[in-house]
């Protein structure tokens, strides 16, 4: 067996010691180095282009084969195996620590990944090799710098969860051994250290970081570090006793648990980036309170510190005509986070250009910058001839006055994009900053070192920003073909489609987090955001980083999007006031007035409210966006709908006819959601249950039909389209009964509970029903008083199913059960303990999540606690596919509004009531009468 040690330096030993042949020579040391990193083998075009990058083809080939001939002459010729093109490191003859240290983190094993780990890969080794291996191992030292950074925090984590704190303190200790630089690093070790009840080390701890950063930066600790130490030297008790620090822990003493992503990131953000994330942890859960900094406008406060960077101007050949916005945008990526210094979000600047200004001089770039609240800004150019390249630019203040001048001339392409950007940077602000870092912190430069996977990912940040987001995928694929670390890359491509995260997106977005060292600290926290929200279902924690994000940067584009689509679509149907949601819409189409997300969720909120003149404004804006497509005519009926205008809306529903079926659907949801047009909406509906469809729309469209008949009070015309269903789709006809039977206000008699419970226990589902029929036979035994049996349901649902889906079910029964009993106060606790996750708010036809968020309304209804139970149901009268909730929702809005002295409102919500039922099955007349006689009530007033 062959050993090789490359982390910490560079060894290579066999049977009987080290190598002293030639293949232990430098370039064959290289080579083993590459193939170690890469268990899964090397193409010999990497190879070769890592080792010989300056030799022609054929010699640098002839030169690899040599190298292999060497090693295979050395270990044997099964050493190095080759598949195609691939060449590999046999692992059952030749190990290395690089490979060990990979292993051990894929199989969770921390603890000895953390042992494999002795230091930088290939310390103080010189190939002589050329730039482009220096360039591999660069990245390389990185990527498993943050690999091994993040198994510490880890391992401090999880000892912090066992209450070892001292333990923990050896882990943060090895960590801020490792990154010295990493302020929050040594926090946490001070407040292990501080937990183990030894104060005196933790500070020390500070001081030696504070002279560090002191001596070598010029630099104060974060806020946070500082405060800690204030809090330690003040405390009046005495120490518990000095503890030495602990050895890292043995195995058996780890506990498992799942870590927020955030804490996975700061080993890899670099110093500056660090501190601010520091500085951003400490904002807290206060930034879910405090009101986000305004942006745009006369009144925006202009900081000195904020920096607008327009597009370069571009001269020259058409090959390269992308480098005026490539430029811009590294440019401020290199800018951001250097200091004290934030730029301007480029999407949202290149918005507001594009609206207003036709060209760009120094007195249209101190408007523009005004606008956003900046207190300089950056013009410049690209000059192109022959192949050599002139990048010009000038930093002004707000009088158009110049702060200082730089230009570089290069003579090849990728040059403009590794090295000007900071050149440039640092040019622009050496004069105008006195305490001006040594280096900045790079993203921009550092994003990627391909120049034609720069190329492919703007071309897809200006077909995003057209909304041609097919062709923008297709150009962000090509990018992470390209270059496959490229993070932001990877980022666009898995979040172009917000909110929809499928199998494959979810692994995009774990490859941008993997690659996120390469980023700015505000892309790394985007990235973090996103994966919180979308994939990890971390919801609050989601919010919180959005909001730290958008405190530092205001006008940032995608950020509000994001937010925007997580209020709207996680926590305004689980309570958040819509005015919340209202907002940050608002503030999205501030920034970009043709966001298809944001004028979806303000175009739903002023359809909900009646205002149909800014509703029908949303959809003009999106159609102008996207003026062709499915999506366009959907918009297009919608229009026709609200103007009257019935042919314009034939001539929509027969395009939407010939185009596929989910625009068929949403354009009813909505058209009876919003305009109460029942007669549209079903003609819809019906068009998907034709046999021309497969069995998914056609089930859609049963169950729309379904939804459509209750939310009309049609309980008979319900069931037997229950009974058409059934007979289409055989097995589902007692589950759907029930679903039906459970919406609000239906006429459900004791009797009538037996035969439904009695029908679903005599259904013996399918595996992926098994669970609907528990569920379902658990709310049902609850509503009907029987308390023991929904329990044991309950117990059932927790004991054979392990996860939050199935916990947050057990909980909804337990709590219908103690709210049939009166008890309120218990069942609110059993609700409050509901966490949302994917697939809990959908199912092919009923969701999960309605009847427990429709009992949380009702028990706040119950327990008189009514302004806090107005956002629920206002939420379901506000949903465009919850209708047969959304309008009882209306009668229960206008009880409340009636109790709470809002007249006008309450008549508004009983009328809207009213109206939708006003052919009511008989059984449910009585409602409709209790609506009218509020009405009657309200008007003699």
């Amino acid at each position: 067996m062959y050993s090789l040690r490359f982390l910490g330096g560079a060894s290579f030993e066999g049977p009987s010691g080290p190598v002293s042949s030639r293949a232990a020579q430098k370039r064959e040391l290289a080579l083993l180095a590459i193939l170690a990193a890469a268990p899964q083998g090397v193409t010999r075009d990497k190879l070769v282009g890592c080792l010989w990058p300056d030799t022609d083809e054929d010699t640098a080939r002839r030169l690899l084969s040599n190298a292999l001939y060497i090693l295979r002459r050395e270990m044997g010729e099964e050493s190095v195996q080759t598949a195609g093109d691939t060449v590999l490191l046999n692992p059952e003859i030749v190990r290395s620590d690089v490979g060990a240290f990979q292993e051990a983190l894929a199989a969770g094993n921390l603890e000895e990944a953390a042992a494999s780990y002795a230091g930088p890969l290939l310390d103080g080794f010189y190939a002589g090799a050329g730039s482009a291996f220096e360039e591999w191992l660069d990245a390389e030292r990185r990527r498993l710098a943050l690999l091994y950074g993040e198994a510490l925090e880890s391992l401090a984590d999880r000892a912090e969860a066992a209450d070892n704190h001292a333990r923990a303190a050896g882990w943060w200790q090895r960590l801020v051994a490792h990154d010295p630089y990493n302020s929050r690093a040594v926090l946490r070790l001070m407040q292990a250290l501080a937990a183990a009840g030894d104060r005196a080390n933790a500070l020390k701890a500070l001081a030696e970081h504070e002279r560090l950063l002191r001596d070598e930066l010029g630099l104060k600790p974060a806020p946070d570090v500082l405060d800690l130490a204030r809090k330690l030297r003040e405390e009046e008790a005495a120490p518990a006793g000095r503890r030495p620090v602990a050895e890292a822990p043995g195995p058996s003493e780890v506990v498992e648990r799942r870590r927020p992503l955030l804490t996975r990131r700061v080993a890899a953000l670099g110093l500056v980036a660090v501190l601010a994330l520091v500085g951003a942890i400490a904002l807290g859960r206060e930034l879910l309170r405090a009101p986000l900094p305004e942006f745009g406008g006369a009144g925006i406060p202009v900081s000195p510190d904020r920096i607008a960077v327009m597009s370069f101007e571009y001269h020259g050949s058409g090959e390269f005509d992308y480098l005026g916005e490539c430029m811009a945008d590294m440019l401020a990526r290199a800018i951001d986070g250097a200091g004290q210094l934030t730029t301007v979000d480029g999407f949202a600047l290149q918005k507001h250009v594009e609206r207003e200004y036709e060209d760009l001089d120094p007195e249209h770039g101190a408007e523009i910058a005004r606008y956003f609240g900046a207190g300089r800004f950056i013009l410049g150019s690209v000059i192109e001839a022959g192949g050599s390249f002139r990048v010009s630019g000038t930093l002004y203040d707000l009088r158009g006055g110049r702060i200082a001048d730089a230009e570089e001339v290069v003579n090849e392409a990728a040059k403009v994009l590794r090295e000007l950007p900071h050149n440039l940077t640092m040019r622009l602000l050496r004069e105008s900053l006195a305490d001006m870092p040594e280096r900045l912190t790079g993203a921009g430069a550092q994003t990627t070192d391909s120049l034609e996977a720069m190329k492919a990912y703007l071309q897809g940040e200006a077909w995003a920003r057209a909304g041609r987001f097919d062709s923008a995928m297709v150009a962000y694929e090509r990018a992470v073909d390209l270059d496959t670390a490229f993070a932001l890359a990877y980022y666009r491509l898995g979040s172009n489609t917000p909110g929809q995260v499928s199998y494959w997106e979810e692994s995009v977005l774990e490859k941008a987090h993997r690659f996120s060292g390469r980023l700015s600290w505000r892309d790394s926290m985007l990235v973090e955001a996103f994966l919180s929200t979308w994939v990890r279902d971390e919801y609050e924690q989601g919010e919180e980083l959005y909001r730290r994000v958008l405190a530092a940067h205001p006008d940032e584009l995608d950020a509000w999007v994001n937010y925007t689509l997580l209020l709207g679509w996680v926590m305004v149907p689980r309570g958040r006031p819509v005015s919340d949601l209202r907002e940050a819409a608002q503030r999205t189409v501030a920034l970009d007035p043709h966001s298809l997300m944001a004028n979806s969720e303000l175009s739903g909120i002023a359809w909900f409210e009646g205002d149909t003149a800014t509703a029908v404004a949303c959809w003009e804006r999106m159609i102008e966006a996207q003026p062709e497509g499915l999506p366009s005519r959907l918009w297009r009926a919608l229009v026709a709908t609200v103007r009257g205008d019935p042919d314009e809306l034939e001539e929509s529903i027969e395009e939407l006819r010939a185009g596929t079926w989910n625009p068929i659907y949403l354009t009813g949801e909505w058209i009876y959601s919003g305009a109460g047009d029942a007669p549209t909406a079903r003609g819809l509906f019906e068009i998907l249950t034709e046999p021309r469809w497969d069995s998914r729309p056609r089930r859609v469209g049963h169950s729309a039909l379904i939804r459509l008949e209750l939310a009309q009070g049609h309980w008979r015309a319900a069931e037997d389209e229950i009974a058409t269903v059934s007979a289409l789709y055989p097995g589902s006809g007692a589950s759907r009964s029930a679903a039906a039977r459970l919406v609000p206000f239906m006429p459900v008699t004791s009797a009538e509970f037996v035969v439904l419970r009695d029908s679903l226990a005599a259904w013996r589902p399918e595996p992926d029903q098994r669970i609907d029929r528990l569920f379902l036979l658990g709310l049902l035994n609850a509503r009907s008083g029987e308390v023991d049996a929904a329990e044991a349901i309950a117990d059932e649902l927790e004991g054979s199913f392990s996860g939050t889906f199935y916990r947050n079910m057990a909980l909804t029964v337990r709590a219908q059960a103690a709210a049939s009993q009166g008890q309120y106060e218990d069942a609110l606790g059993l609700l409050e303990q509901v966490k949302p996750v994917e697939g809990w708010t959908y199912k092919d036809h009923f969701s999960y999540d309605p009847f427990e968020r429709w009992l949380r309304a009702e028990v706040l209804h119950s327990l008189a606690r009514y302004e806090e139970a107005l956002p629920w149901y206002e939420a379901f009268a506000m949903s465009t596919w919850e209708q047969q909730y959304g309008v009882p929702a209306r009668f229960r809005m206008g009880q409340i509004h009636e109790r709470l002295g809002n007249s006008q409102m309450a008549a508004r919500y009983y009328a809207q009531f009213v109206e939708r039922w006003e052919d009511c099955d008989p059984e449910l007349r009585p409602r409709v009468d209790r609506a009218q006689q509020a009405l009657e009530r309200l008007a003699g007033k």
